[in-house]
């Protein structure tokens, strides 16, 4: 569990190898200093904001830094997870958030903490489970390899 941190962090790292506008590090100090992510893969604005003036100063621009409250982001009506004390403790995270997690917009956007988030997932995997069962390409997989 406290090692995903560093193999994400590698592959960050690897994926800017060649990349003519390298971001992997500004990032990875950003996400020890305050939160700049809603999943794994949904950016706050706070990350937009910093990338466009890393770009803008590469292309000579300025840019301004904005309020974050104002900044438009989408991702914000989908899911959010919280990073546990415990893993942001050995990562040397600056900050400390509470143990919720918020439902996508479209599914009511509560927040709901983690019994809650446990006992929805497992409900979650068994339909899934279900559907794939049930699909034509799933049952012909099943015929071949048996159950």
């Amino acid at each position: 569990m406290f090692d995903e941190f560093e193999k994400s962090k590698n592959q960050l790292i690897g994926r800017d190898v060649g990349i003519d506008f390298p971001f992997g590090k500004i990032f990875l100090e950003m996400v020890k200093e305050h939160p700049s992510l809603y999943t794994v893969n949904h950016p706050t604005a706070s990350v937009f904001q910093e990338y466009i003036i890393y770009l803008a100063g590469l292309l000579g621009l300025r840019a301004h830094r904005m309020p974050l409250q104002i900044l438009p982001n989408y991702f914000a009506n989908n899911a959010w997870w919280p990073v546990y004390n415990e893993i942001g403790e050995y990562h040397s995270v600056q900050y400390s958030m509470p143990t919720v997690f918020k439902q996508p917009e479209k599914l009511g956007g509560k927040f709901i903490d983690l019994k809650e988030f446990i006992d929805r997932s497992y409900l979650d995997y068994a339909r899934m489970g279900e559907r794939i069962r049930s699909s034509k390409q799933a049952r012909t997989i099943i015929e071949q390899w048996g159950e």
